[in-house]
């Protein structure tokens, strides 16, 4: 099953794409004509090209255009630095010493680029850049088995080779002899000095709220710490209350909906409950897939409540908690176990464990692909082992701004306005000017609640260490057997995928009755035959056994 676009309504942020260099062949026209919304062209020289549809998010400079605003100021930006390191935007800037694209700190506002011939066209969908011309494209069989081992990609890494994705604080660059990345990480990121406490990060969440006085918020609410974090700041904030919504998980406990009553009752603020069956799973797995570009296998339990909330409450602003389990959850030094290799036991964390032992694939291909695939982020992302909180900056540089980061801004946005403190530029420089904490006691949250909201933070949650499950169970698609025949059959359908696979291993969830645990490099393995069979047309040696 595939699907054509547009998957999305570009309502709250714009979509963006533009050119660097003569475009002799005069694809940018085509760029245009082929975009998901209706854009006007606001830059045409002889260096640079830019065009945008109308948004809200679209917001005019002095010397260029920026979008993506995910922080609740509203303050300009004067440059490139400025708008990435200080505000969390993405920009173009054409008339500086050479015109600029660039993302923002994080990486999460997303610029693809793709050269052919002198220019290089870029975009922030990928969709409209892999349509551009009439040469063949071809998967990134590497990125591809990296995805199968940890849900995405990583670095600069897409579905194909020939497309590019800027990476944390990258800029695409045009020079006299073409277009250049360059990377350049804010100071703050790596902290000198520790002259701040949890009630200063207390402040600054408070500050990076936006205000209910003035706008109608709705937020996230889950059982979890880092959803009531931004219900005690935005109860600080203003008068006016907040609605939350919350939604059960798809692993089908109820834990996270009774913790999350619990929180609203104690807030005293209303809350919307949307649920969802097997059903809705197993739709939503395909058209979240499509809409998030095949980038994750995550998030379609999400499709429900963002559909519900764009409806029943349009033109609102969504706080969401994306990044605050990374960035407070390991603030110190981590246990002795894991103390001597830190790199080895985030990666595991992030999938490189479970796929090893997968014993799903053909030969030894789950040993050497997560081989491959560790060698590759270990090589990328060794600089960041000595930082004083490095487990925090590893997985934000790699779950967060790559598989994780999606859910607010492309399942929730681009037709809800996103607001995301928990990655505000000047929440983060404040968490990680605060000293480590003791390795039996790192997680921050519980001491910024604190101070936010002493009554909230005597509740449990499901994020305690603690925290034993009540065992309620209610199926809703992540584990039943409807859905794993619906990943069988979506892999059997592709040959090239369905190939990797040992001969009478998809069997038994082919024939699955009742519930029970569906691997994720399944998930993984559908995700990759949806997107061969949305663009076979366009591929070229198709081959992931190579």
């Amino acid at each position: 099953m595939t699907l054509e676009p547009p998957f999305e309504e570009f309502i709250s942020q714009p979509f963006v794409c533009g050119a660097f260099g003569p475009d002799h062949d005069q694809l940018f026209a085509s760029l245009v004509s082929g975009a998901p919304a209706p854009v006007s062209v606001l830059h045409d020289d002889d260096r640079a090209k830019f065009a945008a549809s109308t948004s809200a998010g679209l917001e005019r400079t002095d010397a260029g255009w920026t979008w993506g605003r995910y922080v609740a100021r509203r303050t300009t930006a004067s440059d490139p630095s400025h708008a990435s390191f200080d505000l969390g935007l993405a920009g173009f800037w054409p008339a500086r010493p050479y015109p600029v694209v660039h993302t923002d700190w994080l990486g999460t506002q997303e610029i693809f680029f793709r050269r052919i011939a002198d220019t290089t066209y870029w975009a922030n969908r990928i969709g409209p850049l892999a349509r551009l011309g009439r040469l063949p494209l071809t998967p990134d069989i590497e990125a591809w088995r990296a995805f199968l081992v940890v849900s995405g990609f990583w670095g600069g890494r897409t579905p194909f080779r020939e497309i590019t994705r800027l990476s944390a604080g990258e800029q695409l660059v045009w020079e006299i002899d073409g277009a250049t990345v360059r990377t350049h990480t804010p100071r703050w990121l790596d902290p000198q000095t520790y002259d701040a406490r949890p009630e200063d990060v207390a402040d600054a969440l408070e500050a990076a709220m936006p205000d209910p006085d003035r706008e109608l918020v709705n937020l996230t609410l889950s059982g979890g710490l880092d959803s009531r974090l931004l219900v005690a700041a935005l109860m600080r904030r203003g008068t006016a209350l907040p609605t939350a919504w919350s939604t059960p998980h798809e692993s089908g406990l109820e834990d996270d909906l009774v913790l999350s009553r619990t929180v609203a009752q104690r807030a005293g603020i209303r809350r919307i409950e949307v649920d969802y069956g097997v059903e809705d799973w197993v739709r939503e797995r395909r058209t979240t897939a499509a809409r998030l570009e095949h980038a994750t296998p995550m998030h379609n339990w999400f499709a429900p409540l963002a559909a519900a909330i764009r409806s029943n409450s349009p033109g609102s602003t969504l706080v969401d908690g994306l990044g605050g389990d990374v960035l407070m959850k390991y603030h110190g030094a981590p246990p002795d176990d894991h103390a001597g290799d830190v790199l080895g036991s985030v990666w595991n964390a992030l999938g490189g464990l479970g796929f090893r032992k997968s014993e799903l694939f053909v030969a030894d291909a789950s040993q050497k692909w997560e081989r491959q695939a560790h060698h590759a982020w270990r090589a990328e992302m060794q600089t960041w082992q000595e930082h004083p909180f490095a487990e925090t900056a590893l997985r934000l540089l790699t779950r967060t701004r790559r598989s994780i980061a999606s859910a607010p801004f492309r399942v929730f946005g681009p037709e809800l306005r996103v607001i995301t403190p928990l990655i505000d530029p000047e929440v983060v420089r404040v968490v990680l000017a605060v000293p480590p904490l003791p390795p039996d006691d790192r997680d921050l949250r519980r001491h910024v609640l604190a101070h936010l909201d002493g009554t909230l933070a005597t509740i449990p949650s499901t994020a305690d260490e603690t925290h034993t499950s009540n065992g309620n169970i209610v199926e809703r698609g992540a584990s039943s057997a409807t859905s794993a025949r619906s990943l069988v059959s979506d892999i059997r359908d592709v040959p090239e995928v369905d190939a990797l696979f040992i001969p009478g291993a998809l069997d038994k969830f082919a024939a699955r009755e009742g519930r029970g645990t569906i691997p994720w490099p399944l998930r993984r393995a559908a995700t990759l035959a949806d997107w061969v069979e949305t663009w076979r047309a366009r591929l070229d040696q198709i081959d992931f056994t190579v």
